[in-house]
């Protein structure tokens, strides 16, 4: 089955992480339809799943035809692709109220993917529809009347994905082991020494040229010993967003919590991670769990807020279908926001600083 999507062009260099749309006097809203059948000879001899390849290449699997005339008739024949970046589209007021029903677009999904013929192009993943489905004229204009009406110029994108990085070992029953050989059906160790059992596996990977050019894809590196002694036992590498379960007396005097959770970016100890290939990998237990990596307690994917997004549509639904009402779950501690962490850093340096 095809995929379909209005997609507008992106001035932004493939330097420049963030969004840059072009006018539709200079790029036209454009429909791409996705599709599995790579050599337009009516067989699907590939699939609908969007990669990122480590080396910058062309999505093997994948093409796209093009209406290059508007006129609604995919008119091109296959065009390879590349993916560029995907993230979550900011919360400014000019993404709220978008098209005729002033649709709001803050916290959406977007991809960025450049053609083989040069142009470089992104579309919203909620705006993919079915072209042979019985809804598909509306979904259809719908779609392109809030993407013909999308705010020309920059738009930097907040981060997405919500991952260790492969190499980090998790504490199993069976000893510590690094993430990328769990599978699912395996156990983990929870806060409380109880066995978990792993619901989901998901990973995505990029090319050591996206993580130096996209600086929200870099990972966090929180170092060994910075939080306490053996915490963590190692070097610990995770996505910016990846949350960090962190105690001191400070959260108590601030916010009357005895622990929560922190984004590895905003925590007093993160520091700019690796810049070479890279392998993010998520696993997802029944509840949000705090588990060990390298030592460290910190989160179990949380099928919430941005992290559900950061899953491909396959992967989404899967979550879904395993933890069905389940995914209206709480996060197991309160999470601070980045001003709260802010605030926290502060005073646990000038701690630091009075007792050295």
């Amino acid at each position: 089955m095809p995929l379909s999507v209005w997609a507008r062009g992106d001035s932004s260099s493939a330097a420049n992480a963030s969004l840059n749309a072009s006018n539709t006097n200079k790029q036209p809203t454009t429909l791409l339809t996705f599709s599995a059948d790579t050599n337009n000879d009516g067989t699907d001899d590939g699939d609908l799943k969007l990669d990122f390849t480590l080396d910058g290449s062309i999505d093997p699997d994948t093409v796209i035809y093009l209406d290059t005339n508007g006129d609604g008739t995919l008119d091109s024949g296959p065009i390879s692709f590349t993916m560029e970046f995907g993230g979550t589209l900011p919360f400014t007021n000019k993404l709220n109220g978008v098209g005729p029903n002033n649709t709001d677009l803050r916290g959406e999904e977007i991809v960025i993917l450049t053609l083989d013929t040069g142009e470089r192009l992104f579309f919203l993943r909620s705006f993919l529809f079915d072209p042979d489905g019985p809804n598909a004229a509306t979904e259809s204009q719908d779609t392109f009347d809030i993407m013909d009406d999308f705010p020309n110029g920059a738009h930097d994108l907040d981060d997405l994905f919500v991952c260790y990085v492969a190499g980090t070992l998790i504490s199993t029953p069976d000893g510590d082991v690094p993430i990328e050989t769990l599978r699912v059906g395996d156990h983990v160790w929870s806060e409380s020494q109880q066995p978990v059992p792993i619901l989901f596996i998901g990973r995505q990977d990029f090319p050591a040229s996206s993580i130096r050019n996209f600086k929200k894809l870099r990972p966090v590196t929180i170092p060994k010993h910075s939080i306490s002694a053996g915490n963590p036992s190692k070097d610990l590498h995770v996505s910016p967003q990846h949350r960090i379960l962190v105690r001191a007396p400070e959260l108590e005097m601030l916010f009357g919590l005895e622990a929560a959770f922190i984004t590895a970016r905003d925590t007093p100890f993160a520091r700019p991670g690796p810049l070479g290939d890279t392998t993010y990998i998520h696993i997802l237990c029944q509840e949000h769990t705090v588990i060990k990596a390298n030592g460290c307690d910190s989160e179990t994917l949380f099928p919430g807020d941005t992290a559900l997004n950061s899953l491909s549509s396959e992967d989404s639904h899967e979550v879904r279908s395993l933890l069905g009402l389940s995914l209206e779950q709480k996060t197991a501690y309160p999470c601070l926001t980045a001003h709260e962490a802010l605030l926290l850093r502060d005073a646990i340096h000038n701690r630091e600083k009075r007792s050295a």
